[in-house]
């Protein structure tokens, strides 16, 4: 996606987490529970229509978010293939709102980086990245916006939490290809 119209900005909450001890291994559970509970090997396998055979809540909305967020990352694959960059930010949101609702991995100060990115009219969108209970916020914003960004994200959260987050710009790089001889 290197567009130099856009940029890439990780906002960091600053709040440490330790996914190993935390409830990050409970929704891996959760996960694996509902996949049992729909006799399929992995909630990759399950469909919408699945949700409805899910009698516990906590499985169905774990399976919700794992059916739509897969949704999602072949939406955003076909968004970038088509250099339809814009497209990404209602993606974006609605993944943020699913790890919030569905997944409950988000944070208030996770919540608030990506309220307040919303706020800035150069953002395209935002969410949550990572394990989630604290960490960073990955936010799409016009290159020409950035600095208004930043400002507003550091006086939106200093206010909040008493504390600045910390950015980092960052930008996407093709992966690795395989050396030629």
């Amino acid at each position: 996606m290197p567009d130099a119209r856009f940029s890439w900005l990780l906002a960091d909450t600053r709040i440490k987490h330790e996914l190993a001890g935390s409830t990050y291994n409970r929704r891996r559970e959760e996960c694996e529970a509902a996949a049992h509970s729909l006799d399929l090997p992995s909630l990759r396998d399950a469909t919408e229509a699945d949700l409805d055979r899910l009698t516990d809540e906590v499985q169905r909305r774990r399976a919700r978010h794992v059916i739509s967020e897969n949704a999602r990352v072949l939406a955003a694959a076909d968004t970038l293939s088509r250099r339809a960059t814009r497209s990404l930010g209602p993606l974006m949101y609605a993944s943020h709102e699913s790890l919030r609702n569905d997944f409950s991995v988000s944070s208030q100060e996770l919540d608030s980086l990506v309220m307040l990115a919303a706020e800035v009219s150069a953002v395209v969108g935002a969410r949550m990245m990572g394990g989630g209970f604290g960490g960073c916020a990955i936010i799409l914003v016009e290159s020409a916006g950035l600095e208004e960004l930043e400002d507003h994200l550091r006086d939106g959260y200093q206010e909040q939490f008493h504390r600045a987050p910390e950015f980092y710009r960052v930008r996407t790089v093709d992966g690795a290809l395989a050396a030629g001889r």
